[in-house]
C-alpha cells in the first residue's frame, strides 16, 4: 500500500508541477505581449509638451527624452512623430503570478523579489546621511522617480533612483543603487538641491 500511495503522490506531484509550468509559460507570454504593446509613436499635436505626455501616457519625461534622443526636451514640433516607451499597463491577468524552481516547488512571485533577496522598498539605513536641503531635495526627487522602491523599473530606468542600467554596470542592488545615485548627482549637479531644481523644470535629472 505504501508502494502505490508513494506512486500516486509522485505521479500527482508531476501532473502539479507540469500544469504549474504550462500556467507559468502562458502568463510569461501574455506578460511579454504587454511589455511589447506598451511602446507606442504618436503624432505632436499644436500646444503639446514631452512633459505633459509623459503624464499622460504614464512614463517620464527623461525616458520620452533618451529613447526619443531629444537634447531639449521642452522643444518638439507639431507634426513630429514622437516614440512613448510609456509605464507598462499590465492587467494583474497577464502578470506572472508563479513560478517553479529547480526542486520543482510552486513559488509565488509575490515574495520574490527582483533583487535577489532585496526589500522591494527602500530601507532608509542604506541611504548616505544627508542633513537639511540637501535630505529634502534628494527625497523629493525619490518620491518622483519611483515613490521610494528599489525595484522599479522603466525599460532601462532602475531602481529607486531610476538611474540608467549602463550606470550601474549590472549591479542592481540597494547599495550600489545608492552609491551611483550620490556618485551621478555630484558630477551632473554638484549637489541634490540643484538636481531637485532641473528636475521639478524638466521633469526628470
Amino acid at each position: 500500500m505504501n508502494l502505490v500511495n508513494n506512486d500516486l503522490q509522485v505521479h500527482n506531484n508531476g501532473a502539479m508541477q507540469a500544469a504549474a509550468q504550462a500556467t507559468n509559460s502562458q502568463q510569461a507570454a501574455e506578460f511579454s505581449n504587454a511589455l511589447e504593446t506598451a511602446q507606442q509613436t504618436i503624432k505632436i499635436k499644436k500646444g503639446d509638451t514631452v512633459s505633459e505626455l509623459a503624464e499622460k501616457y504614464h512614463t517620464t519625461t527623461q525616458a520620452v527624452a533618451q529613447v526619443n534622443r531629444l537634447n531639449d526636451p521642452d522643444f518638439i514640433l507639431a507634426g513630429q512623430n514622437l516614440t512613448i516607451p510609456g509605464r507598462a499597463q499590465i492587467s494583474a491577468a497577464a502578470q506572472p503570478t508563479s513560478m517553479v524552481n529547480d526542486a520543482g516547488t510552486v513559488a509565488s512571485l509575490a515574495n520574490v523579489d527582483l533583487d535577489e533577496g532585496a526589500s522591494a522598498r527602500s530601507s532608509n539605513s542604506l541611504e548616505p546621511t544627508l542633513n537639511g536641503e540637501e535630505k529634502s531635495a534628494r527625497d523629493y526627487i525619490i518620491q518622483h522617480e519611483s515613490s521610494n522602491n528599489y525595484n522599479a523599473r522603466n525599460g532601462r530606468y532602475i531602481g529607486k533612483y531610476q538611474l540608467d542600467q549602463n550606470y550601474l554596470h549590472g549591479d542592481f542592488s540597494p547599495a550600489n543603487q545608492e552609491k551611483v545615485a550620490a556618485q551621478y548627482v555630484q558630477q551632473r549637479y554638484g549637489s541634490w538641491t540643484n538636481a531637485q531644481k532641473h528636475w521639478v523644470k524638466n521633469h526628470w535629472y
